[in-house]
C-alpha cells in the first residue's frame, strides 16, 4: 500500500498568533472513560483528573479508530481512519499533526516507542522521551519527570510539542496483587490503583505549570487509543474482542 498525502489546508502556513501554545498530549495505553470521575461519579480515586476535567473541554462522543495500539496511535496523527496495515510507510504523507507543527516551528518531545520511532521523519527537532527503556517500561509518573527536567532547561519562546504512550494501565503491566482500598470497591483493585497513581503524577504536572505560570499558554490532551476488558463477558484485554 502507498501512502496518500492528506493535507486538511493548502497551503499550510503557520499560526499568525503572537504566541503559540506549549501542546502537551498524552495517549494513556488501555485507559478506561469508566475509570475516571469525569466519566463517572461512582470513582473517587482521580481527584486531580476530575480538577483538570472541571477546567477543561470533556469529550463525551469520542471513539477509538481501532481496538488496537498499532493501529489506532497511527489514526491519531492522521487525524483520521487508516487503512488497516501496521504501517504504510514513509508515513510522514499522511502525518497531518507533524506536519501542523514542522509548519508552527515546534520542538517535539516525544517518546519514541515501537511505533513512533517508525512513524516519525528522522529530525534535529525531535527530542527523544522516556529514553533506556522498552515501549512496554514507559510510566507516566517518569515520563512526566523528564519532561519536567526538559521544560527547565528549554526556551519557551519558542513552542514545545510533548508526546507519550505511557503503559501504566495496560493489561500486561497490571499487578498480581494489590492492596485494596474501600475506594476501588465495585472496580478492578489493580487497575484502579494505577490509575489512581497517573492520578497523582498528572496533578503534580498540573500544579508544575501553574507555578510556574505556564498552564493558561497550554493545550494539554489526555486520551486514550482504546479501553481495557477486565471481565466483563468473561474476556480481559483487548485488540481482537474489545
Amino acid at each position: 500500500i502507498s501512502p496518500v498525502d492528506f493535507d486538511f489546508v493548502t497551503p499550510l502556513e503557520p499560526s499568525r498568533l503572537p504566541v503559540k501554545p506549549l501542546i502537551f498530549v498524552f495517549v494513556v495505553d488501555s485507559l478506561r472513560p469508566d475509570y475516571l470521575g469525569a466519566y463517572n461519579p461512582a470513582v473517587r480515586f482521580t481527584p486531580r483528573l476530575d480538577q483538570f476535567a472541571a477546567e477543561s473541554v470533556v469529550f463525551r462522543n469520542a471513539f477509538t479508530r481501532f481496538g488496537g495500539t498499532g493501529l489506532s496511535v497511527p489514526a491519531i496523527w492522521a487525524g483520521g481512519v487508516l487503512a488497516h496495515k501496521q504501517y504504510v510507510e514513509p508515513f510522514h504523507p499522511m502525518n497531518t499533526l507533524e506536519k501542523l507543527l514542522d509548519a508552527n516551528g515546534y520542538r517535539k518531545m516525544i517518546g519514541l516507542d515501537s511505533i513512533m520511532g517508525r512513524l516519525l521523519l528522522k529530525s534535529p527537532a525531535v527530542d527523544g522521551l522516556d529514553a533506556g527503556g522498552t515501549t512496554m517500561g514507559y510510566r507516566l509518573c517518569g515520563t512526566l519527570g523528564q519532561l519536567k527536567l526538559k521544560l527547565a532547561s528549554t526556551d519557551l519562546t519558542a513552542p514545545v510539542f510533548a508526546y507519550s504512550l505511557p503503559q501504566d494501565v495496560h493489561m500486561s503491566r497490571l499487578p498480581a496483587r494489590v492492596e485494596s482500598g474501600p475506594e476501588y470497591q465495585g472496580f478492578h483493585a489493580a487497575y484502579a490503583t494505577k490509575v489512581h497513581a497517573i492520578d497523582g503524577c498528572f496533578g503534580r504536572f498540573v500544579d508544575m505549570l501553574k507555578a510556574r505560570g505556564l498552564y493558561d499558554r497550554s493545550l494539554i490532551v489526555l486520551t486514550s487509543d482504546h479501553g481495557e476488558m477486565l471481565g466483563e463477558d468473561g474476556r480481559f484485554g483487548h485488540s481482537t474482542h474489545l
